[in-house]
């Protein structure tokens, strides 16, 4: 349960907060995953496979996490819409380094209604709204592109600040979500 304090102010447990930033470590390995592979791609590094294998564990995380929020057909789909995601972004990346517009058109736009599909369904939980999550998406995968070109045109100064960014805005969308799934479970 929410406790409410004499102020008004919502006050949750150790316990609760706990929970929450479950959910925000996860956003994160989202951002640092998507960011070695992007280097690992664009360097022809070795440990390829395992960065693709260790980003491709992040659905499953958010997964293990929402099980015991939600009946499970419906942690099964957003993990889908983030296993998705995940892989338009991979192939995003692909055309880029192929100079490949026509591809990365198709993936970018794959990408974006992608981010339309998971904020209607995210949208459908109370503390939640689909106009927050849709601008929170959409400024991720903008947050996206501009690191992907940053570090293709080799302008590490901007893609430095485009990660801190990004780093930022992960943990701003995992508060979201955390503060969303305790208002959903404690009130």
């Amino acid at each position: 349960m929410v406790n409410i304090s004499q102020e008004g102010i919502e006050c949750y447990t150790y316990d609760q907060i706990i929970e929450g930033s479950r959910l925000i470590e996860v956003w994160l390995n989202e951002a640092v995953w998507s960011r070695a592979f992007i280097l690992s791609t664009v360097e022809d590094l070795p440990n390829l496979p395992e960065v693709t294998n260790r980003l491709a564990q992040v659905p499953a995380q958010f997964y293990n996490i929402f099980r015991t929020y939600w009946e499970d057909r419906l942690a099964q789909q957003f993990t889908e819409y983030f296993a998705n995601r995940i892989a338009s972004k991979e192939n995003l990346l692909n055309a880029m380094i192929r100079n490949d517009p026509n591809t990365a058109d198709n993936y970018t736009r794959e990408l974006y209604a992608n981010a339309d599909d998971l904020s209607a369904f995210l949208a459908q939980f109370p503390a939640w709204s689909k106009d927050d999550w849709l601008s929170m998406l959409y400024s991720s995968i903008s947050l996206y592109l501009r690191e992907v070109e940053s570090i293709l045109n080799a302008n590490y100064n901007m893609e430095i600040s485009i990660f801190d960014n990004i780093i930022n805005h992960n943990i701003d969308m995992g508060n979201y979500m955390a503060y969303g799934i305790l208002r959903r479970r404690y009130t």
